[in-house]
């Protein structure tokens, strides 16, 4: 069995299909087209968070909040989380304060990650802040054309419908995507702190017996390759975006964007 790995390592070690960007989405399009006319009903799964949406500006503007109530901060720390641009944020505070220089060694500094964290776990995870998401260049315009050549679009998300059911689907609907409930569907976990790859691999079973499932999309290298185990057969793309350090085994023959552009 192949060593697990995380982040750039994982990437470096998985084997992708010599494919553009282009021709990945065209090639997802066609074989919706494909099983369709074949009368075999096309699915295609796709995550949203790191996937089709850029959620760092979420994480940006709850710590920008989170410094209007904050009392007796460093002023070198204030400074740099509130000089903090897009570019700076990672997946997750560990991350952006790395790339901030903020050197979780230092006591002063540690401190301040557990107060930002406490706050940023309640706020991330919320109806309230996902309306800070960005679609990804393209992801809009892909999502119809997907439904459009007909397939069922399933957004799988490892998202809870308790605490974030009701403003995901708003957010969703206002920026254009299709959710008509049947054809375009979102898909999330009943419970928060489930695991999301069982989350995901028990949703992909259940919607085999729908139809032919033809592309996932997702950044989770985990993630991705539960699915790839569930159903090697089809088309599994990794979006290039950004994912957690979750170890996971290297990949063989998949596909890569970093977003739906079809231009490039």
């Amino acid at each position: 069995m192949d060593e697990l790995a995380v982040r750039e390592e994982w990437i470096r070690r998985t084997t992708f299909l010599p494919l553009s960007q282009r021709e990945t989405l065209e090639l997802v399009l066609a074989k919706v087209k494909e099983h369709g006319q074949n009368d075999s009903t096309p699915i295609v799964v796709i995550d949203l968070d790191s996937t089709l949406y850029d959620v760092r500006h979420r994480t940006h503007q709850i710590i920008q909040s989170w410094l209007q109530v904050a009392q007796d901060l460093p002023d070198e720390i204030q400074q740099k989380l509130k000089n903090s641009t897009l570019s700076s944020i990672g997946y997750s505070l560990k991350d952006t304060f790395h790339q901030l220089e903020l050197d979780l060694k230092n006591l002063q500094i540690e401190k301040t990650w557990e107060r930002l964290k406490d706050y940023w776990w309640e706020h991330f995870f919320s109806n309230e802040t996902v309306h800070h998401d960005e679609p990804y260049t393209g992801a809009i315009e892909y999502a119809h054309l997907l439904k459009e050549a007909g397939a069922i679009v399933v957004y799988l998300t490892g998202r809870d419908t308790p605490k974030m059911g009701a403003g995901t689907a708003k957010k969703m609907q206002k920026d254009g995507f299709p959710l008509d409930g049947i054809r375009a569907r979102l898909i999330m976990k009943e419970t928060f702190g489930s695991d999301d790859a069982l989350h995901k691999v028990s949703v992909l079973n259940s919607l085999i017996s729908e139809g032919t499932i033809i592309a996932s999309f997702e950044n989770e290298p985990k993630n991705l390759m539960a699915l790839v185990d569930t159903l090697p057969s089809a088309m599994h793309i990794f979006v290039e975006t950004s994912c957690s350090d979750h170890p996971a085994r290297p990949g063989q023959g998949l596909y890569r964007i970093k977003d739906f552009s079809m231009t490039t």
